[in-house]
């Protein structure tokens, strides 16, 4: 009798084991085919993500170039206004200051800040010169201001160009697994850097 339970608990727990073995045998093959269908996913995705990131780098690029232009038009700017003494020298300054950091520096978090503060006083200096019919009627000032509104423009719509691509190229990202083996591949997240005159205009 006792032969007898030994042999039938020698056989249940075989039996437990077989269970144990296939279970574990089942879960490895469906984390297999997670892995290999992931993989499969991302490298069919690669190329979108490729093509996308270096027209975002394009994009910002493109803006810098045009920002650094901007400046250069402003300088010739702030000569004409010195001249009718409506800005101060420190105001002139720091316009020619934010111009010579755009020219050396390379952190995007840097270019985006001159670029802003240069927004921020050639709006200053657009309420200046409406209020002014002398400086507006003046050839040298309307001819250059007028170059300087164009550049504005050009350059709010690249810059809103290079955030709605990198929006694009970041949503691609997210969806897990794709995020991990993105990362693993060299593939982050791109900043974006919305213009405050955009913000504005919306809240307006």
């Amino acid at each position: 009798m006792p032969d007898r339970v030994d042999d039938n608990l020698m056989c249940l727990s075989n039996r437990r084991s077989k269970t144990m073995s296939r279970l574990i045998e089942f879960s490895c093959s469906v984390l297999v085919a997670f892995i290999m269908l992931s993989l499969v996913s991302f490298l069919t995705l690669r190329p979108t993500l490729k093509e996308i990131r270096g027209e975002a780098r394009a994009q910002w690029e493109g803006m810098v170039n045009l920002a650094r232009e901007r400046n250069d038009q402003v300088q010739g700017v702030v000569e004409v206004l010195k001249g009718f003494g409506v800005i101060q020298n420190k105001w002139g300054e720091k316009i020619l200051e934010e111009r010579s950091i755009l020219l050396r520096a390379a952190d995007p978090d840097t270019i985006i800040s001159s670029i802003n503060e240069t927004d921020q006083r050639l709006a200053k200096l657009g309420q200046i010169a409406d209020s002014s019919e002398k400086l507006k009627n003046h050839f040298g000032f309307a001819n250059q201001w007028s170059r300087i509104v164009a550049t504005n423009r050009e350059l709010r719509l690249r810059r809103m160009n290079y955030n709605e691509t990198a929006k694009m190229y970041n949503s691609l990202l997210t969806p897990f697994p794709q995020n991990m083996l993105a990362t693993i591949f060299g593939f982050v997240p791109l900043n974006r850097y919305p213009s405050d005159y955009v913000s504005r205009r919306k809240n307006a």
